[in-house]
């Protein structure tokens, strides 16, 4: 599979041109449903340029996603993200705190909301959330890193957030 910008650009205008809308996973959890509607979303895991690079080749398509920043790795980056938050994309949280806390799952909902809290004190409005699996990680106890909102129901509603992916 080609995983290239100009692929990328290539399928972008194939949505348009075929009459397609995109919208972030924010917007698709207000309920704003379209006909043929894209739902558009990144995992910023290494390079948050990369992220500033797709968001161009939308902005050229009219086309708005949500872009998940991990706080644990090189892609963490306030200034990119306020930016791309700036543009009309929707910024959000790449978490992996039960992997980070060994799979103890009262520190990883404490580390996931002392997180979510730094992120909106930066600036950054996260309303949504999205899990990061790492095949290499052991898993002890969980196998999935949102399973901190099985254990803990009220979390998502505490942290004012609209989903979790």
């Amino acid at each position: 599979m080609d995983f290239t910008f100009a692929v990328y650009e290539k399928l972008m205008e194939g949505a348009v041109n075929a009459g397609y809308q995109a919208v972030t996973v924010r917007e698709y959890l207000q309920e704003v449903r379209k006909p043929l509607t894209l739902i558009l979303r990144h995992d910023v895991e290494w390079n948050p340029q990369r992220a500033l690079a797709f968001a161009e080749v939308e902005k050229v398509c009219g086309f708005r996603s949500t872009f998940y920043f991990r706080v644990d790795t090189k892609a963490f980056n306030l200034s990119v993200m306020r930016q791309l938050q700036d543009e009309g994309f929707e910024v959000g949280y790449h978490f992996n705190t039960l992997d980070r806390c060994g799979g103890d799952f009262n520190k990883a909902i404490a580390l996931f909301e002392r997180e979510v809290n730094m992120l909106r004190e930066a600036g950054i409005e996260v309303e949504t959330v999205c899990s990061h699996g790492d095949p290499r990680v052991k898993k002890v106890g969980y196998k999935v890193n949102n399973e901190i909102f099985l254990r803990d129901p009220d979390l998502r509603t505490r942290c004012g957030l609209l989903g979790c992916l």
